[in-house]
This record gives structure tokens, sequence and C-alpha cells, in this order.
């Protein structure tokens, strides 16, 4: 899989989390990505049929560009300490279940880029192929803070 759009080069997106969510996921549906939110801030691709892999991808980085990213230059370390546990957790359970996932970004690493740059730059899919991203969601769907 190729590597997402570099989150330091995207617009700062202006709202709250759940707001944040709300506009990613419009997005994506207003590109034909169906895409449910649990009460919790997961989200899952139902019904997604494997050939659509490499789309999935495109339209993620297109809504990435178009919504943008909340900056978390400001973040205090238990608010970046709880966006990298649901990255991490999404990142063991691709592992655990046989997908080729690169090494762990460690929290440190992790904390220091979203301070830096305003936002954290671990894709978790980087070293999956295109090919096994919608299985991949399936088992472990993204999920995020709100």
């Amino acid at each position: 899989m190729t590597s997402v759009v570099d989150d330091a080069d995207l617009k700062t997106f202006a709202g709250t989390q759940r707001e944040y969510i709300d506009a990613y996921a419009g997005c994506m549906r207003g590109k034909g990505v169906p895409v449910d939110i649990a009460e919790d801030g997961t989200m899952t691709y139902p019904g997604l049929p494997a050939d659509q892999n490499t789309t999935l991808e495109q339209v993620q980085q297109q809504c990435l560009a178009e919504v943008g990213v909340i900056q978390t230059k400001d973040f205090t370390d238990k608010q970046l300490q709880a966006y990298y546990d649901l990255q991490h957790a999404q990142w063991k359970c691709l592992s655990d279940n046989g997908f080729s996932v690169q090494s762990a970004q460690t929290f440190q690493t992790y904390r220091d880029r979203a301070q830096q740059t305003g936002a954290p730059d671990w894709n978790v899919f980087n070293g999956v192929p295109e090919t096994e991203v919608g299985a991949g969601l399936s088992k472990c769907p993204n999920k995020i803070a709100g």
C-alpha cells in the first residue's frame, strides 16, 4: 500500500472530534463508499466489494485532502496517547490477523511528530497490499477519538 497524504501538508479541520468524524464519513459516502460510525467512533465499511480496495485508499486520500486533519500541536500527552492507543490497537489487530504491516511506531515518535508538524504521521496500513486493505478494515475497523 502506498503511504497516505502527509498530514503535515493537509489543511486544518476546524471543529470538534465528532464534527470531524461526521465530515470525513460524509465525504466518503459522497464519493460512493459506504461508511457506518459506531457510538465509540469506530468507522466500518459495510458491503465494500473486495475489488474496491484501491478505490477505498484513493477516496480516503481525497477526503483527507478535502476535510483536513485536526491539528495536534497543542494536544497534551494524554490526548496524543488516546490517539496513539487507537491506532496501535488497529495495528495490533492487523498484525495478529496475519496482515503484512510494518513495525509499530513508538509513542515517543508519534508524539514528537504530532507536536512538530501538527499531525501524527503513522499509517498502520503501510505494508498491507492494496488488495488486502478492505479485508483489513473489515477485520480491524478504524476508530477515531471523539
